[in-house]
């Protein structure tokens, strides 16, 4: 084990100890794999990957916490990010100390390329199912896709094809090669 925290970007010196819970999103739909830490005593923070192996902090974003949300500075119970208007942006739901629920929906204008993949209700498999993305030789990461939950949500910057890679326990790999346009892609698997 080699500890790499300290050549990690900004979530080396701007992270604090403390978090109970972080996980991977795509808040800027640049399809790489970014990160969100959720606190008990303090505001979320929000991390863009780079794409060279370091972390910036969502500043922006981030500073908002405090006009946004009442008391949403002061720490959480939970959170996770996850399209929750079905437009296929990642939105932002916490549960904030004092019981309230609050969700930050992105915004119309946020809107960029992206493929998002699902795996049904009622599916021959719960999951989670690993899914891939591509764009020619580029990862775009792996998610794990379970039914009627968690999705996989692959961003781009142009418009064009990629991709899609899965495979069913006991199965053969699978791929499904998509063109994202001006509007989400979505996939059911099946």
């Amino acid at each position: 084990f080699v500890e790499t925290l300290g050549v990690c970007g900004s979530l080396a010196y701007i992270s604090k100890p403390g978090s109970f819970s972080c996980g991977t999103c795509d808040i800027n739909n640049d399809g790489r794999q970014d990160l969100y830490l959720i606190y008990s005593e303090m505001g979320p923070q929000i991390f863009f990957n780079r794409g060279f192996r370091t972390f910036g902090f969502c500043i922006e974003l981030c500073a908002n916490f405090e006009t946004v949300l009442e008391n949403g500075d002061k720490g959480e119970q939970a959170g996770t990010v996850a399209d929750f208007d079905g437009d296929g942006a990642q939105d932002l739901a916490l549960a904030l100390l004092n019981g309230e629920i609050w969700v930050i929906f992105r915004s119309e204008e946020d809107h960029k390329l992206h493929a998002l993949v699902e795996l049904p209700l009622g599916s021959q498999y719960a999951g989670p199912v690993v899914v891939r993305g591509w764009r020619e030789k580029r990862s775009l990461g792996a998610w794990n896709v379970c039914a009627g939950g968690d999705k996989a949500f692959f961003g781009v910057t142009e418009p064009g094809p990629c991709r899609i890679e899965w495979q069913f326990p006991g199965g053969t790999r699978q791929s499904k090669e998509i063109t994202v346009e001006d509007k989400p892609a979505r996939i059911l698997l099946k």
